[in-house]
């Protein structure tokens, strides 16, 4: 990965496995967030709209990328809250985007 240079490890050791491991736990709890918000976002969606649900994820998504952007490589909070932020933006942005209707047209009246 870009924080595992041959440099980085011959002066800094182990801190590499290290960062990838605090990489990993972000990644997976932002997994567990995204899984767990499925239902209150397609909740959403049938109260204000699938189109207003998708551009609020876009609006999330493009703040998450921002931060991530703009953060150090040092990992601190601003990673989290930017992966976060995008596995909030993730649902809200594929959700509302999957119609069963579109899948099946000959079927859109069940």
């Amino acid at each position: 990965t870009y924080l595992c240079t041959p440099e980085r490890m011959q002066t800094h050791g182990n801190e590499c496995f290290e960062k990838e491991q605090i990489l990993n736990g972000i990644f997976y709890s932002a997994v567990i967030l995204e899984q767990l918000l499925l239902l209150p976002i397609g909740k959403a969606s049938d109260r204000f709209g699938p189109r207003i649900v998708c551009m609020f994820g876009c609006f999330l998504f493009a703040v998450g990328i921002i931060i991530l952007a703009t953060s150090e490589l040092s990992l601190g909070l601003a990673h989290h809250i930017g992966y976060y932020i995008i596995a909030l933006a993730g649902p809200c942005i594929f959700g509302p985007s999957l119609q069963l209707c579109r899948i099946f047209p000959k079927v859109s009246s069940i």
